[in-house]
């Protein structure tokens, strides 16, 4: 446990700009890999290689999250196609996505999703926690924010429906560094 803790320690240095915002990575972990992984079930890496071949769906799913995804010149290329066809259909529907507003994650779905991503790294890492180790993290946030002994949002649930839940991520991308 020590060589996890010593790893995750230099890997996890918060990556805060010389004005004090958060980096370009960090907000792109939060604003769109999570919701992606919690609405989706799915990486956006995933959900962009399926928007690039003209899944609509897809493209849909990735606008909710991320407007600018529109200006991936082959996803352009797939709307100016559709465009040009007038196919009124596929145009409504990406138009529905543009008003759609992104659904709002409970904690808990973020905590879980930030689980799953923990419980991968230190897999990737060779040095696996256990469900209590994942909690114990969670809680000693909730501890240091004053929130009590256990996280709220996720103490009603049992370590085994935790295990459930964080098992139930998409199958990890081969080409994570």
């Amino acid at each position: 446990m020590q060589d996890f803790h010593e790893q995750s320690a230099k890997m996890s240095e918060p990556e805060i700009t010389a004005d004090g915002q958060l980096s370009v990575k960090l907000t792109f972990m939060a604003l769109v890999w999570v919701p992606c992984i919690a609405l989706y079930g799915d990486y956006p890496p995933n959900l962009l290689r399926k928007a690039r071949h003209g899944d609509l769906d897809t493209i849909c799913r990735l606008i909710v999250v991320d407007k600018s995804v529109l200006a991936e010149p082959r996803i352009a290329q797939s709307v100016l196609e559709w465009s040009l066809a007038i196919d009124r259909p596929k145009l409504e529907q990406i138009g529905k996505a543009f008003q759609t507003d992104l659904p709002k994650l409970t904690p808990k779905q973020c905590k879980i999703t930030w689980a799953q991503f923990v419980d991968s790294m230190a897999v990737r890492m060779g040095c696996p926690m256990n469900i209590p180790e994942i909690r114990g993290i969670f809680d000693s946030l909730a501890q240091e924010e004053g929130q009590g002994p256990h996280d709220p949002d996720l103490a009603e649930m049992t370590d085994d429906a935790l295990y459930r839940a964080i098992r139930k991520r998409p199958k990890p991308l081969k080409d994570l560094p």
